[in-house]
């Protein structure tokens, strides 16, 4: 039955549907145009923000523009969880990054998060290598292929079977998929 799940939640990956990232969530970091939010903006925006039944507590820097969620434990993420209390304010999300725990796998080029307790899975991509000879277009997931070291470090966790934390930035948030761009990736404590 787990293989099942395991099965056509990965069929679901491929096909680009959301899954909500369960359980192993420990901090959503968003940003926004620092400009549009003033204050008082600012204070509602917390208001709201610690409204959402998953967020144990939120820490705002408007003169930067970014908000820290902490997640409660064992509790689901989705992306329209955070855009769609801003948006009610007028406040477009320019991104979204996420600390997640969880063990890795691959298949292929592709390579992926499970979370701990529910195996949900978030796609893990590089970061796009810039080039002075080329345009790199920062939207295409072609350029965000998982290259060395990056790679060797996730195949050295999958096959000792350890228990990793990865943090990055959601690609494009817009789309609600659950594919994060990794800036880092260690063992988890």
């Amino acid at each position: 039955m787990k293989g099942m799940i395991l099965f056509f939640s990965f069929f679901l990956c491929l096909l680009g549907v959301t899954l909500p990232c369960h359980g192993e969530i420990i901090d959503v970091t968003v940003s926004w145009n620092p400009q549009e939010c003033d204050a008082s903006c600012s204070q509602f925006l917390e208001k709201v923000l610690t409204q959402i039944p998953q967020v144990r507590k939120v820490e705002i820097n408007q003169g930067t523009g970014y908000a820290d969620l902490y997640w409660r434990p064992l509790k689901n993420f989705t992306i329209d969880m955070v855009r769609y209390p801003m948006h009610r304010l007028g406040l477009k999300m320019q991104g979204i990054g996420v600390e997640a725990k969880g063990t890795i796998s691959h298949s292929g080029n592709r390579y992926f998060l499970h979370s701990l307790g529910d195996s949900t899975i978030l796609e893990l991509l590089s970061p796009t290598q810039t080039s002075t000879s080329k345009m790199v277009i920062e939207a295409n997931p072609a350029n965000h292929i998982v290259r060395e070291p990056l790679k060797s470090q996730l195949l050295e966790f999958e096959k000792n079977e350890q228990l990793v934390t990865a943090k990055g930035n959601i690609f494009m948030p817009q789309r609600s998929e659950l594919k994060l761009v990794v800036d880092s990736v260690k063992l988890a404590q």
